[in-house]
């Protein structure tokens, strides 16, 4: 670097000091040309400093100390309080109004910082790095039980934070720093903005951060924001990610397209589209995914036995409504909706698609209940339109409602719910009660969404040609699926990663990517051998082709019986009930209708009526095909 620079001129020497700059050693200061002294005001210089150029006195150093630093081009420092030291400011970087920026050598800026996530008394520690995916967090976090796949990630995490221990701060170029009092042993990444946080400690920052904001030993990843008045300890945010207005979080991990305001989070696992936006909300040691808080849900790890030990798992889409509440341990099947204080360990895993009511003080499980839900499907719309994730995002992302696993967890409800015959007698069940009055609700909307599933993916599959490919693949293969924070995969291909991971064929964070990449890019694949597997597609054509048309002709009834629940369920917004509080100057319906329109316009009732007439055509050309091919 020495050689791209000189020393200062005697002429530049004394244009800075007329200018009110001060240094004891006006040698150690050294400049590239194209280096202008009239843009140093009132600037003191301390120990070694490396200065770029400036195009104009929009640039320079104004009102500042500045201690062994290297500035590069049109950089803008000014009106700092204390000082700034020890650090590279890279070029078009602003930094203005702060306290004290300082780094000491070999500090990693919260790089290689272990969360205690899920488990607040430990044992699912994450390390945390910038550019961490919520996939390679997910296996550090659920592979400490098989010590060789747990150990090469542990290898992959230390060799990538290794990479963050240099001798300098780093502000990155184009960053802007403002109004903040203290940054200490912290990296700032390109294009990063700071607007009048309190301090940032041992942390990187990519992203952006609000005023009054604390962050300490975390990691703020590109294209995540930090809202006004937050606090993170021990946290990593991921792109996409929006944490702020006044919430709290510790040894906690925010994935893609959160949301989180107001409320707090200790020790959680925060998978795409957590989202929390009331005050009054806490998320406590648990595992999140595509999740909705409502106000005041709050959630018990203590039992006051052995300490705070207990977690607990909200899966894919499940919802909590307001003040609700939930002992853990605990897991919450997919899709569901949790209603009231619940105080018994609750394990619905294989009743997906339940709403979970207290009554009595008493879990009462009603599955199946928001299958075709309104609500429920305009989630999932939502899910793909709002995915912020910027382009450096590493996390992997499916948004699926239906899937492998919801199917095999359907089908696995179905086998409990058939043993359950008797209409008038409750049945106890997952640390709840089933409602023999439900039974045959439950079992319908169950066998209404298998054959939806099941259908959709065969028509579908048919229309992109995949009928025509070898369809007895699947006999090399398990049943089992996994999600892995947003991924969804088999388990014969998550255990090909296992494996590669043991044998050190996956040694760096980049190779682990590029498979995780592979296997999510081949979704559709797996999906459709998955369904020629449930089908008991084999090489016997003629006994093949009547179960696929029994397929297609089960999916098309399927949609119908879809179409009604989900009318039925949208229409309950256009009931007289709902004109409630309208009609305040004049006709109520009217009024109504102005504000939200009618039913026959509603653009989501609309599109379920459009899918149901389109799956006429699709089921007759997929017969059709399957006609002429088998």
């Amino acid at each position: 670097m020495a050689e791209l620079y000189r020393n200062l001129t005697t002429e530049e020497i004394s244009i800075m000091q007329q200018n009110g700059c001060y240094s004891q050693s006006w040698d150690k200061i050294m400049v590239q040309d194209g280096f202008n002294a009239r843009f140093f005001r009132d600037a003191t210089f301390i120990g070694e400093c490396f200065l770029g150029r400036q195009r104009s006195a929009e640039f320079g150093i104004y009102r500042s100390t500045i201690d062994t630093c290297e500035v590069e081009d049109d950089v803008r420092i000014s009106d700092v309080t204390g000082k700034i030291s020890n650090c590279r400011i890279c070029c078009d970087a602003v930094i203005s109004g702060v306290g004290n920026i300082s780094f000491s050598a070999g500090c990693s800026g919260g790089a290689g910082v272990r969360v205690s996530t899920i488990n607040e008394a430990g044992g699912r520690e994450v390390t945390i790095y910038p550019g961490l995916s919520a996939q390679c967090a997910y296996l550090q976090a659920f592979t400490k039980h098989l010590p060789p796949v747990s150990q090469a990630l542990d290898h992959i995490a230390t060799k990538v934070t290794e990479k963050s221990k240099l001798a300098r701060c780093i502000i990155g170029s184009s960053a802007r720093i403002e109004r903040v009092s203290l940054i200490k042993d912290s990296h700032i990444g390109e294009g990063a903005v700071i607007e009048g946080a309190h301090e940032i400690i041992s942390s990187t920052v990519n992203g952006s951060i609000k005023m009054g904001s604390a962050v300490r030993n975390s990691v703020i990843d590109d294209g995540a924001e930090i809202g006004v008045n937050t606090l993170l300890e021990h946290c990593f945010v991921a792109g996409g990610a929006m944490i702020g207005e006044g919430f709290s979080a510790e040894n906690s991990l925010f994935f893609a397209n959160c949301e989180c305001m107001r409320g707090e989070a200790c020790s959680i696992f925060a998978g795409p589209f957590t989202v929390s936006h009331h005050q009054s909300t806490l998320l406590l040691t648990g595992v999140f995914s595509f999740y909705n808080a409502g106000s005041g849900t709050n959630f018990s790890n203590h039992r006051y036995k052995l300490g705070p030990v207990h977690q607990g798992v909200m899966e894919r889409g499940a919802k909590s409504g307001s003040s609700s509440y939930l002992l853990w341990p605990g897991q919450i099947g997919m899709f569901s909706s949790v209603i009231g204080k619940h105080t018994s360990t609750l394990n619905t895993s294989e009743l997906p698609f339940s709403v979970i009511i207290e009554q009595g003080g008493k879990s009462v499980i009603l599955p199946g209940a928001t299958v075709f839900s309104a609500g429920l499907e305009r989630d999932i719309i939502k899910w793909h339109k709002r995915d912020r994730r910027p382009s450096s995002s590493p996390d992997l992302l499916n948004t699926a409602g239906f899937n492998p696993l919801t199917g095999n967890m359907i089908q696995r409800g179905s086998e409990v719910l058939s043993i359950m015959t008797d209409k008038n007698k409750d049945y106890p069940h997952a640390g709840g009660i089933i409602p023999g009055g439900y039974l045959a609700k439950a079992k319908a909307r169950y066998h209404t969404a298998i054959n939806f599933y099941y259908g959709e993916i065969l028509v579908r599959g048919i229309e992109v040609g995949f009928l025509n490919e070898n369809i007895d693949k699947h006999a090399l293969f398990n049943d089992y699926w996994h999600d892995w924070a947003g991924l969804l995969l088999p388990d014969y291909a998550a255990q090909d990663i296992f494996d590669e991971l043991a044998r050190g064929d996956i040694d760096s964070v980049e190779k682990l990517q590029s498979r995780l990449i592979e296997i999510a890019d081949l979704y559709k694949e797996y999906e459709w051998l998955w369904l020629m597997d449930k089908l008991e597609i084999d090489e016997n054509t003629v006994r093949s082709k009547i179960k696929l048309q029994a397929a297609v002709k089960n999916w098309l009834d399927a949609v119908h019986v879809r179409q009604e629940i989900l009318l039925r369920d949208a229409g309950k917004e256009f009931t007289p009930a709902m004109h409630t509080s309208y009609g305040l100057i004049g006709d109520q319906i009217a009024d109504f209708h102005s504000v939200r329109g009618k039913m026959d316009d509603n653009k989501f009732i609309n599109m379920v009526r459009n899918e149901t007439k389109d799956a006429q055509e699709r089921a007759a050309r997929a017969l059709k095909i399957i006609d002429e091919s088998l």
